[in-house]
C-alpha cells in the first residue's frame, strides 16, 4: 500500500463580506496548518488575502467579481489542482451553499474528497435545487458540518436522505485579553448619552423592522417604566448601521409612547467589547428561533450575564446551572421578574454567576473543541470512497 501525505485542504469562499463564515475559515486555517495538513484557501481578491497569507495558508486569489457567480466558477475549476498524485488526498471543504452543486460535480469529477459547512437554515426547495439540481439522484450523500446544534438539528429533521455524515464544528470563541480600556468605555457611553445617568444598563440587539421584536421591546419598555425609582434602568438597542431609517421610525413610535427615557435605540455601535462592559446584563429578545449563540457566547465570555428566549441556539450556551435565565419564548412577565431578580442579587452571588457562564463558554468553544470536530469530520469525510 503507498504511503499517503497528509491531506491537502482547499476552501472555497466566495462570501468575502460575511464575518461569521470569514472568521470561521480563519479560526479553522490556524487548526489545519498547526496539525500539519496542508491549508488552501480560493477566494475573491481582497484585503482578506492578505491577512490569510501572514497566518500561514496559501492563497489563490479570485479576479472574478464576488457577485459573478458564472465567472466565480470558471475561475475556481481553472485553479483547482490536479488529481493525478495517488499519495495526495484533496478535500474540499466548501463554505458556500450558492455554488454546492457546482462544486460538488468538479469534486465528482476530480475524485477529491469534499464537505460543506452550512451558517443558516435554507429553504427546503432552495436546497434540493442546490444541492442536487435537475438530478434527483446523489451519488454517496453529503457530509455537512454546522455551528450549532440548533442547525445539526434542522437538516437531520428536513434534509436527512441526503446525509452521509453530520457534524458541529462551533466558531471558536475569542478569549478577551483583560477589560476593556476605560477610554473606549468613556466615549461609547458618551455617544449614548449615558454618561451621567445613574440607569442600570440592559443590552440587545436590533431587529428593527420586525413587528413582532418591535412589538416585544415596546412590552418591555413599559415594564421597566413601572420599575421602582431606586431600580431606574435603561435598555440599550445597539445598531451598526449610522443612517436606519426603521430605527428612525422606531424611534417615534417610543417617544410618542412616553419610553425614551427607558428604551434608546443607539446608531452605529462598532465597539461590541465596550458595550457589554457599560452593561449589566443581555437580553435576547429574538423573534424567531437563532441559528447560533455567538453573541451570548461573546457576553458570557467577559463574564456580564444574559437573559434570553428558550429557543433555537440560545439554549446551547448557558449551562444548567443557570437554565433558568432561558424564558419560555414571549412570556414578559417571567422575563421582567428576571430583570428584578438580577438586581437585587447580592455582587458576590452575580460574580458566581458570571463565573460558571464564562467557564462553560469558554470550555464548550475553546480551541481543542472546535479542533476536535473539525477533525472528526475530516476523519469521517476522509474514510468515506470517493
Amino acid at each position: 500500500q503507498k504511503e499517503q501525505k497528509n491531506p491537502q485542504v482547499i476552501h472555497i469562499l466566495s462570501d468575502i463580506y460575511d464575518s461569521d463564515k470569514v472568521n470561521f475559515v480563519k479560526s479553522i486555517s490556524n487548526l489545519i496548518i498547526n496539525s500539519g495538513f496542508g491549508n488552501t484557501i480560493i477566494l475573491p481578491k481582497s484585503v482578506l488575502a492578505g491577512s490569510l497569507k501572514r497566518s500561514g495558508s496559501e492563497v489563490i486569489p479570485l479576479q472574478a467579481d464576488a457577485k459573478n457567480k458564472k465567472s466565480l466558477l470558471a475561475e475556481i475549476k481553472s485553479v483547482m489542482p490536479s488529481s493525478n498524485d495517488p499519495k495526495v488526498r484533496i478535500l474540499i471543504h466548501n463554505h458556500e451553499f450558492e455554488l454546492s452543486k457546482e462544486i460538488q460535480a468538479i469534486c465528482k469529477k476530480n475524485g477529491f474528497y469534499q464537505c460543506n459547512t452550512f451558517f443558516s437554515k435554507p429553504e427546503k426547495e432552495t436546497f434540493s435545487r442546490r444541492i442536487l439540481g435537475k438530478s434527483k439522484f446523489l451519488y454517496n450523500g453529503i457530509n455537512i458540518s454546522t455551528i450549532s446544534n440548533e442547525l445539526r438539528g434542522y437538516f437531520l429533521q428536513n434534509y436527512s436522505p441526503l446525509i452521509e455524515n453530520i457534524s458541529v464544528v462551533p466558531q471558536e470563541l475569542t478569549i478577551s485579553k483583560g477589560p476593556v480600556p476605560h477610554e473606549r468605555i468613556i466615549s461609547l457611553a458618551t455617544s449614548w448619552g449615558i454618561l451621567d445617568q445613574p440607569s442600570l444598563i440592559l443590552l440587545t440587539t436590533e431587529f428593527y423592522g420586525n413587528k413582532i421584536w418591535e412589538n416585544h421591546v415596546i412590552e418591555l419598555g413599559k415594564t421597566l417604566k413601572n420599575f421602582p425609582a431606586d431600580q431606574s434602568v435603561q435598555l440599550v438597542i445597539l445598531d451598526g448601521k449610522k443612517e436606519n431609517l426603521m430605527r428612525d421610525k422606531f424611534q417615534e413610535a417610543i417617544t410618542h409612547l412616553g419610553l425614551l427615557n427607558f428604551i434608546n435605540p443607539v446608531r452605529e455601535c462598532t465597539d461590541f467589547e465596550a458595550a457589554v462592559s457599560i452593561a449589566s446584563l443581555y437580553l435576547d429578545l429574538s423573534p424567531s428561533p437563532t441559528e447560533n449563540s455567538t453573541i451570548l457566547q461573546k457576553c458570557a465570555e467577559q463574564g456580564r450575564l444574559c437573559i434570553a428566549w428558550k429557543h433555537g441556539a440560545n439554549i446551547e450556551a448557558f449551562p444548567e446551572s443557570l437554565s433558568g435565565n432561558l424564558v419560555e419564548p414571549f412570556n414578559f412577565t417571567v422575563f421582567a421578574q428576571k430583570i428584578r431578580e438580577f438586581l437585587l442579587f447580592e455582587n458576590n452571588k452575580s460574580k458566581i454567576m458570571e463565573e460558571d457562564a464564562k467557564t462553560y463558554v469558554r470550555e464548550k468553544y475553546s480551541c481543542q473543541a472546535v479542533e476536535s470536530a473539525l477533525f472528526d469530520l475530516y476523519n469521517k469525510t476522509l474514510a468515506k470512497r470517493n
